[in-house]
């Protein structure tokens, strides 16, 4: 497992080193009228850098930081201001004349497939996420999934909705946890309600939200228990590290928090996903978890 940490950290410090820029390519349309948009620029908000769209609407870009903005501008059509890291392989631009047969494409975000191995729980798992971005309504829905087992007395099953509204995005997430002891089923449903919102002045993301708990015991005994929480968390996008975030639970029965380090390798063909995270409870529960993914 020592190896398997050595891995995980020299692949963050390569990137660090070898993978500074970043990469964003994608094409350009124009909703109203679906057709690709030649020559439409890309720059860099607040620099002199920037590229231009050929002539099928495609373009390629290398940004420094994944907080850096993208400002698409074409002739006739409104300006659009995109975070790097939002965004899609396909860029609508509305044109400044609505036509009543307006067809809206919907671009979208690749789709994200994690697979992680752990310690002192689950070894084995997969997650799956997908976004949807729907430019026309400035809004977007994201769909992610996983599951890990030991394959003997463990499983760990999760689900997560989220959207854009109001200038925040909204989660709800489902997580059932369900471990044998003693011919007893014990199962652990959770629902999370949170928002997040980023914090300009200090370049950091905050989330907060309420969550609900029932504990079930199935066997010789059949209890069920309620128990209710809140949540707060922090995340921090580190130029040439990576993404550092901290979460805490505070439960009526017992506190849980979680630290973790993530970051997304970019060049060329290569889209690597890495992290490592931690995890513990005042009930005697800790987790080690690292993670290898690829973006498709």
């Amino acid at each position: 497992m020592k190896k398997s940490i050595l891995f995980i950290l020299f692949l963050f410090s390569v990137s660090c080193s070898v993978f500074g820029q970043i990469r964003m390519s994608g094409k350009v349309f124009i909703d109203s009228i679906g057709q690709t948009s030649p020559g439409t620029t890309i720059q860099i908000k607040g620099t002199t850098r920037g590229t231009m769209a050929d002539i099928d609407g495609n373009f390629e870009i290398e940004v420094e930081d994944e907080n850096d903005i993208l400002v698409f501008r074409c002739i006739g059509c409104r300006s659009l201001e995109i975070i790097a890291s939002e965004t899609t392989q396909t860029i609508i631009l509305q044109s400044k004349v609505i036509l009543e047969d307006a067809v809206c494409r919907i671009p979208y975000y690749p789709l994200k497939i994690n697979y992680w191995s752990g310690i002192f729980y689950n070894p084995y798992g997969i997650s799956l996420s997908k976004f949807w971005d729907y430019s026309f309504l400035k809004r977007g829905v994201g769909l992610d999934g996983g599951y890990s087992s030991n394959f003997e007395h463990n499983s760990d099953f999760y689900g997560q909705l989220k959207t854009k509204l109001f200038k925040r995005t909204i989660y709800y997430k489902f997580q059932q946890t369900t471990f044998y002891k003693s011919e007893i089923e014990n199962r652990i449903t959770t629902h999370l309600f949170k928002s997040s919102s980023y914090l300009k002045f200090i370049k950091t993301g905050i989330s907060y939200g309420i969550s609900h708990q029932t504990f079930s015991k199935t066997g010789i005994e059949n209890i069920k228990t309620d128990n209710y929480g809140i949540h707060l968390g922090l995340s921090k996008n580190i130029k040439y590290i990576g993404n550092i975030s901290a979460k805490s639970f505070y439960w009526k029965d017992y506190w849980a928090w979680e630290a973790n380090l993530s970051k997304s390798i970019y060049y060329k063909k290569l889209r690597l996903n890495t992290a490592i995270s931690y995890r513990q409870t005042t009930q005697d529960f800790k987790e080690i978890n690292l993670t290898l993914g690829y973006i498709f």
